[in-house]
């Protein structure tokens, strides 16, 4: 099935101005994961060899993040290059080559996870003129100090991404299907996906595949509880490793949901922020109580199916203690 891109047409139409303007250096896609930062890059790199500019890709990892230009190795000559500010020098003039005299349009997937040569490198090209640079970022992942610089000293426009709208899911998946989806389904997929591009993606391919989501009369219906597939438990798990020392706080979050953060101990105050900077629980408020709620109702779905009955039953009378202790009087404590 074709994903097509839908829904984020004026993000694509903002990157394609500023190429053509010359008025920014570039632009920075910034957001939480899965919302389609690479998508869209990848969209801004198709339009811009449309207009004749030579395109590079550079893909950020950790495993390449130890190697200094690791990232741009693809790009680079095999040549064994120099160490400190002439090894820079020498990527640029490498770099340069490769664009023969055309506009050269650099795109950096996960620019979090650059090397510091790396990000100064693109630092470098975007202030001296010599790229025009299209930098993912996955939200809540402090970038290297250099790509910060792209946007603080406004050398390139920052775009942040979020999630789509309702609205825009039902158009992507009526044009993904190729006819209209029942309302019941859409509005099932939208709420456990939260408009997250990549979730719903996931949700659709494993309802098709396991014949769960089908076509009757030219409209398509979801039959019974739409559900995680296994292939999105996966990506959900890698995310909620996130947690790292705050996994037991999530646990409890995620059984709770919401959990009254009065009923936190100081260590588990200092946990909650953690969890709040990765994006993986979030705060609200009901008059004057305060709860914590997992950001997305997937991330508790991943916690709780990797949870021990034995486990559960511990977190539950945990959480029932706590509520006795503070009297258990108020609404919503039984």
């Amino acid at each position: 099935m074709r994903w097509p891109f839908t829904g984020r047409e004026a993000e694509l139409r903002l990157v394609g101005e500023a190429l053509a303007s010359g008025a920014t250096g570039g632009v920075v896609i910034a957001g939480p994961a899965g919302v389609g930062k690479t998508r869209l890059t990848a969209e801004a790199a198709e339009l811009a060899a449309t207009r004749g500019c030579a395109v590079e890709w550079v893909r950020a990892s950790s495993s390449a993040r130890s190697i200094p230009l690791g990232a741009f190795a693809p790009v680079l000559p095999a040549t064994r290059l120099p160490d400190g500010v002439e090894l820079l020098a020498r990527a640029r003039h490498a770099l340069a080559e490769r664009a023969s005299g055309r506009t050269l349009v650099l795109c950096v997937d996960d620019g979090q996870l650059l090397d510091d040569a790396s990000a100064a490198l693109v630092h470098q090209l975007v202030a001296a003129g010599e790229a025009f640079a299209v930098v993912s970022l996955r939200r809540g992942d402090p970038p290297p100090d250099a790509l910060r610089a792209l946007w603080k000293d406004d050398l390139c426009v920052r775009l942040e991404l979020g999630e789509l709208s309702r609205g825009d899911v039902e158009r992507l998946l009526d044009a993904a299907l190729g006819a209209p989806l029942d309302g019941r389904s859409v509005t099932a997929l939208w709420e456990l996906s939260r408009g997250n591009a990549l979730f719903l993606r996931e949700l659709v391919r494993h309802g098709v595949d396991h014949g769960l989501l089908g076509e009757e009369d030219g409209v398509w219906r979801w039959r019974g509880a739409v559900e995680a597939g296994t292939r999105l438990a996966d990506l959900m798990d890698l995310r909620v490793e996130d947690a790292g020392p705050g996994r037991h706080l999530l646990e409890l979050v995620a059984i709770a949901d919401p959990l009254e953060v009065g009923l936190l101990d100081p260590a588990e105050l200092a946990a909650l922020a953690g969890l709040e900077r990765a994006e993986l629980v979030e705060r609200r408020a009901d008059g004057r109580r305060r709860f914590a709620a997992v950001a997305h109702p997937l991330h508790g779905e991943a916690v709780r199916a990797q949870l021990a009955p034995t486990r559960m039953e511990a977190i539950d009378a945990r959480l029932a203690d706590a509520v006795q202790a503070c009297g258990a009087r108020r609404g919503g404590d039984l």
